[in-house]
């Protein structure tokens, strides 16, 4: 999936950040691909023409994390609690299905997608997965 991104990454403003050492993860890759492009999406279309959309993959713990940041403008405590309802309109006017779809996806694999405010304005996206026990 990381390929893929760069990839993308080449032709579009995504700068991409991997832990050197990623746990295993079982997920269904279509889907969780799925749910992170829709989150990179959305992050390019309220991102600045001029910065970059930041696609991290970090540990926390027992927890794999995906992150998309921007810096394009905060998101509202008001929007925030509606952020993940189907058709929700926001105070900039778009509706639409993409961030619910995520959220399902990613509660389908047992995570979170958490949404907190980037430092300097922006918002990161957070998806939350439970790594793979070793046997």
């Amino acid at each position: 999936m990381a390929a893929r991104a760069y990839e993308r990454s080449k032709q579009e403003r995504i700068a991409l950040s991997f832990a050197d050492s990623l746990p295993l993860v079982a997920f269904d890759y279509g889907l969780i691909r799925q749910a992170l492009t829709n989150l990179v999406e959305n992050a390019l279309r309220y991102e600045p023409s001029a910065r970059k959309v930041e696609l991290r993959g970090e540990i926390a713990g027992e927890t794999a994390c995906l992150l998309v940041i921007n810096h394009g403008p905060n998101i509202t405590e008001t929007e925030r609690v509606h952020l993940l309802e189907p058709f929700y309109r926001g105070e900039h006017g778009h509706i639409g299905l993409g961030l619910p779809i995520a959220g399902g996806i990613v509660a389908a694999h047992h995570g979170r997608l958490l949404v907190e405010d980037t430092p300097g304005g922006g918002a990161t996206f957070i998806i939350t997965l439970p790594m793979r026990k070793e046997p």
